[in-house]
């Protein structure tokens, strides 16, 4: 059943059904085409699986939004089936593309549950409906300020999207003032965050503010975040922002 409607709806291209189908029926499709392994169709890596369902069934946003919900409260935090798994979080990131700010409390349920493995989800979904925002920067605070509740999986999501914000062109509805605010928002995080994530704040905050690269403020953070057992590779790499943040002509 499930092989036969991702297949029909490949075969089938553009067309337009007017199927309306049962919510279980709609949650099969999903599944498989989003997450299933034994499925012959678009994985989800490929596509975006709940396109192919929404135009199967003829589906509004909010109709979709509504199975996306159901799916996601269908397995539970103890799931260890990983396709069961895999369906969930999809089901909770997608939510952003959909912009269900009215689905906000519920996002925020899970990425405040540690050990809800669409913990991740939850909050870059949250993040992408609040992106033009102060909710956007409420959000990072809470999680990048709070390490004892947060992994750092988690924490570094959270500067990779908000670091997504600030350099995709493709991002339109991010107003540049808004850009803004993320990199000053990286200049203040600098002085406070660790390796690894520092690493990547440091390479981030010299892209943003190209005077930040050669300031005693640069190298007064690589003092603090020196770590004299590192050896081979990771020595090298930090040797090479030491000497990077070198004044010019020295």
């Amino acid at each position: 059943m499930k092989k036969l409607l991702v297949i029909g709806l490949i075969a089938m291209g553009g067309a337009v059904f007017g199927l309306t189908g049962t919510r279980e029926e709609r949650l099969e499709a999903l599944e498989c085409a989003v997450a299933d392994p034994d499925c012959e169709g678009p994985g989800l890596d490929e596509v975006a699986g709940d396109m192919y369902v929404r135009q199967m069934y003829e589906m509004t946003a909010d109709e979709m939004v509504q199975d996306l919900i159901a799916l996601s409260l269908k397995y539970g935090v103890d799931e260890t089936n990983a396709a069961h798994r895999a369906a969930r979080q999809f089901a909770v990131g997608r939510l952003a593309y959909y912009q269900a700010t009215n689905q906000l409390e519920y996002l925020t349920t899970i990425w405040r549950t540690p050990q809800d493995y669409a913990q991740k989800d939850a909050v870059v979904a949250a993040m992408g409906m609040c992106k033009g925002g102060e909710g956007l920067f409420d959000i990072a605070n809470e999680v990048v300020t709070n390490a004892a509740a947060f992994p750092a999986a988690v924490r570094s999501a959270v500067y990779l999207r908000l670091y997504s914000y600030y350099s995709r062109g493709c991002e339109a509805d991010v107003p540049q003032v808004q850009k803004d605010r993320i990199a000053a928002y990286f200049l203040s995080r600098v002085d406070l965050e660790r390796d690894p994530i520092y690493a990547f704040l440091d390479g981030k905050v010299c892209e943003m503010f190209p005077s930040y690269r050669h300031s005693q403020r640069r190298r007064d953070n690589l003092a603090a975040v020196y770590d004299p057992t590192l050896t081979g590779a990771p020595k090298e790499v930090y040797e090479a922002r030491v000497r990077d943040a070198q004044p010019v002509g020295e």
